[in-house]
């Protein structure tokens, strides 16, 4: 919809439900027209994801388990104590070279975690990810398991949480990319530009420690498109109207 519609707010979202009624009506009215394809976008990789700084744990871990910033931070510091992962005030999330090292000891000690088994198995420690980077590191790096064992039946269960949750993402490291055919595809008709997205997967790569886990809520499921080019002609077939809720954006005060 033309980002003149005065119902539309700051992001484009229409706030207004008789607008979009109206609107709807209108593109009812040309049912069988055709518009056209005037671009097409295509992704096909995804880097492996970077481990946590305390922020983007916070902010991951209340959305998956509900936890509170506080909890989290308090619960990194024991895990902290307790010589399991490494500095929990972190704001960085790559890892120094010099640690490189460490990773088939470490990744050995996760084998024995519930269903990180196979995943370790899975798992290749000639992958070097850009997560391993000394340029972007200062005082600390991201959180990490330590070298040190868990006793992973003796923690709580916030613990195991965020064991499991900066484990897994240490382990991302050392699977390959994500690879995938994701297409955005504009569409004029009626006057208007419209969007569509699908997307593919041809590689699961490191997405494959997450495939029986709770999405994150940065994840989107796309429905798969059919394959298409710049100026191919389609047709209005039918539309519905969307109702959603935003979400309040989170912020994290700085401990």
């Amino acid at each position: 919809m033309s980002d003149k519609v005065a119902s539309l707010d700051s992001e484009g979202r229409l706030l207004d439900k008789k607008v979009a009624e109206d609107f709807l009506a209108r593109l009812n009215s040309l049912v069988g027209t055709q518009g056209k394809i005037i671009r097409v976008e295509e992704k096909k990789t995804e880097n492996q994801r970077l481990s946590y700084s305390l922020s983007t744990l916070q902010i991951e871990a209340g959305k998956r388990y509900g936890y509170s910033p506080q909890t989290v931070l308090d619960t990194m510091q024991m895990l902290y104590e307790k010589k399991l992962t490494t500095y929990p005030r972190s704001d960085c999330k790559y890892l120094p070279e010099n640690q490189f090292a460490d990773s088939k000891e470490i990744l050995g000690h996760l084998k024995d975690l519930t269903n990180f088994s196979e995943l370790i198995k899975n798992a290749d420690t000639s992958i070097h990810s850009k997560a391993w980077n000394d340029k972007k590191i200062s005082a600390h790096h991201a959180i990490i398991p330590t070298r040190i064992k868990a006793d992973f039946e003796t923690l709580n269960a916030v613990e195991q949480n965020l064991y499991v949750m900066v484990s897994q993402a240490y382990l991302a490291h050392f699977y390959p990319e994500h690879e995938y055919k994701a297409t955005t595809v504009v569409i004029s008709f009626a006057g208007e530009k419209f969007i569509g997205k699908g997307k593919l997967v041809t590689k699961l790569g490191w997405k494959a420690i997450y495939k029986n886990s709770i999405k994150s809520e940065s994840e989107e499921t796309e429905s798969i498109l059919p394959p298409v080019r710049e100026n191919y002609l389609v047709k209005y077939v039918s539309g519905r109207i969307a109702k959603k809720t935003t979400k309040p954006l989170l912020c994290q005060k700085r401990q």
